[in-house]
């Protein structure tokens, strides 16, 4: 079985990335509500959206590598991407 070739969750970028969000708003009552990221004022409805945002965007994070084949990206997003187009038979062994 291959090691997963996505970047493990850590605690300490979690922590980093809810520093910068900011929320306005309650999405019950107001159709406006959003996250809000604190180093640019990016708004986004989704709390999912703004923290990919700020890791992408604010984070630097390094290259990440895939354990399939090798290649390098410039983040986990695009290894997702890749290993969904190239390795699409092996994705659910590579999670």
């Amino acid at each position: 079985m291959l090691a997963s070739p996505f970047p493990a969750e850590d605690n300490e970028l979690s922590s980093e990335i809810d520093g910068l969000v900011r929320y306005r708003g309650d999405p019950a009552v107001d159709v406006e509500a959003c996250y809000e990221c604190g180093a640019c004022g990016k708004q986004c409805r989704l709390l999912h959206n703004l923290r990919n945002h700020i890791e992408r965007v604010h984070l630097s994070l390094g290259p990440v590598n895939c354990v399939a084949c090798g290649k390098t990206f410039v983040n986990k997003f695009s290894l997702r991407k890749h290993v969904l187009r190239k390795h699409r038979e092996q994705a659910h062994i590579l999670k």
